[in-house]
Protein backbone atom coordinates (compact mmCIF):
# COMPACT_ATOMS: atom_id res chain seq x y z
CA UNK A 1 0.00 0.00 0.00
CA UNK A 2 1.49 3.31 -1.09
CA UNK A 3 1.34 6.44 0.98
CA UNK A 4 3.31 8.99 -1.05
CA UNK A 5 4.01 9.96 -4.64
CA UNK A 6 7.67 9.11 -4.02
CA UNK A 7 6.62 5.50 -3.36
CA UNK A 8 4.81 5.43 -6.71
CA UNK A 9 7.77 7.05 -8.48
CA UNK A 10 10.11 4.41 -7.07
CA UNK A 11 7.76 1.62 -8.16
CA UNK A 12 7.64 3.07 -11.68
CA UNK A 13 11.43 3.37 -11.84
CA UNK A 14 11.85 -0.21 -10.61
CA UNK A 15 9.25 -1.54 -13.07
CA UNK A 16 11.51 -1.09 -16.08
CA UNK A 17 8.53 0.30 -18.01
CA UNK A 18 9.04 3.55 -19.91
CA UNK A 19 6.38 5.76 -18.32
CA UNK A 20 6.35 9.56 -18.47
CA UNK A 21 7.02 10.50 -14.85
CA UNK A 22 6.51 14.18 -15.66
CA UNK A 23 2.93 13.62 -16.82
CA UNK A 24 2.24 11.30 -13.92
CA UNK A 25 3.58 13.83 -11.42
CA UNK A 26 1.44 16.61 -12.94
CA UNK A 27 -1.63 14.38 -12.60
CA UNK A 28 -0.73 13.61 -8.99
CA UNK A 29 -0.29 17.31 -8.19
CA UNK A 30 -3.68 18.12 -9.77
CA UNK A 31 -5.32 15.31 -7.78
CA UNK A 32 -3.63 16.41 -4.56
CA UNK A 33 -4.85 19.97 -5.12
CA UNK A 34 -8.40 18.82 -5.93
CA UNK A 35 -8.65 16.42 -2.99
CA UNK A 36 -6.51 18.28 -0.44
CA UNK A 37 -8.08 18.01 2.99
CA UNK A 38 -10.51 15.24 2.00
CA UNK A 39 -10.43 12.13 4.14
CA UNK A 40 -11.65 8.61 3.56
CA UNK A 41 -14.03 7.00 6.06
CA UNK A 42 -10.95 5.31 7.56
CA UNK A 43 -9.46 8.75 8.30
CA UNK A 44 -6.69 8.42 5.71
CA UNK A 45 -6.17 11.20 3.18
CA UNK A 46 -8.31 10.56 0.09
CA UNK A 47 -5.27 10.73 -2.23
CA UNK A 48 -4.15 7.33 -0.87
CA UNK A 49 -6.87 5.62 -2.95
CA UNK A 50 -5.83 7.01 -6.36
CA UNK A 51 -2.17 6.36 -5.49
CA UNK A 52 -2.94 2.72 -4.78
CA UNK A 53 -5.03 2.33 -7.94
CA UNK A 54 -2.14 3.83 -9.95
CA UNK A 55 0.24 1.40 -8.23
CA UNK A 56 -1.91 -1.58 -9.23
CA UNK A 57 -1.98 -0.37 -12.83
CA UNK A 58 1.81 0.11 -12.91
CA UNK A 59 2.12 -3.46 -11.63
CA UNK A 60 -0.11 -4.64 -14.48
CA UNK A 61 2.16 -2.90 -17.01
CA UNK A 62 -0.30 -0.22 -18.07
CA UNK A 63 0.74 2.87 -20.05
CA UNK A 64 1.22 6.46 -18.88
CA UNK A 65 -2.28 7.58 -19.88
CA UNK A 66 -3.90 4.81 -17.85
CA UNK A 67 -1.84 5.62 -14.75
CA UNK A 68 -2.68 9.33 -15.15
CA UNK A 69 -6.39 8.48 -15.41
CA UNK A 70 -6.17 6.50 -12.17
CA UNK A 71 -4.76 9.51 -10.35
CA UNK A 72 -7.37 11.89 -11.69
Amino acid sequence: MLSTFDDLRQQIQNSGKQLDLGQIQLAYEAAEKAHGGQLRVSGEPYIIHPLNVASILVGLGMDTETVVAALL
